[in-house]
């Protein structure tokens, strides 16, 4: 997957706007499964799925962020008990539900599960987002990654998730990496 971004990437010519490169890689992840698939019915083809999370600054403002999570796929998918086979689901936008918020993809269940619980005995640790700062954010989203690795490490299972963490922060100064051990 990483190839075929990479790729898009490159191939992309047009204005640096968020909705407009979102188009792009939902076009050419589209493409992508047709020619491996060989078909023009992405419904009729073998499930394979692609999630990814684009995230940004409409026009350059720190105040309006850009964060959306995205599924695109071929075959019949059930995605919140219902079947789908539109090849293209978009999961969750920040313009849909409020300017700030967070999405997550993959093994998602373990952050689910510290998000959503159900221990009314314990306060809720989400929900707060618009009154994170940037950094505050960085730690958050830290944390639930470092919980998801950490659950794992202890629970019966083979783990998936491990160290070292890379996190990044794009901001309309630029993008900063961060390896955490």
């Amino acid at each position: 997957m990483h190839a075929i971004f990479k790729s898009l990437e490159h191939s992309y010519s047009g204005e640096p706007n968020c909705d407009q490169v979102t188009k792009h890689f939902i076009d050419g992840l589209k493409d992508q499964l047709r020619q491996q698939h060989g078909t023009e019915d992405l419904s009729s083809a073998p499930v394979t799925v692609c999630q990814f999370i684009i995230a940004g600054f409409e026009e350059q403002d720190v105040s309006r962020p850009f964060l959306q999570s995205h599924i695109v796929f071929s075959g019949k998918i059930t995605v919140d008990g219902n079947e789908n086979s539109s090849s293209y689901i978009l999961r969750w936008s920040s313009k849909q539900e409020q300017p700030y918020g967070g999405c997550w993809i993959g093994r998602a269940e373990f952050i689910t599960h510290i998000v959503n619980h159900n221990n009314p005995s314990l306060p809720p640790i989400s929900g707060q987002h618009h009154l994170m700062t940037l950094a505050d954010a960085v730690d958050y989203t830290r944390f639930l990654v470092e919980f998801t690795c950490d659950f794992q490490r202890f629970a019966i299972m083979v783990p998936d998730c491990g160290r070292p963490i890379v996190s990044a922060t794009l901001t309309p100064e630029g993008y900063q990496a961060q390896v955490i051990d």
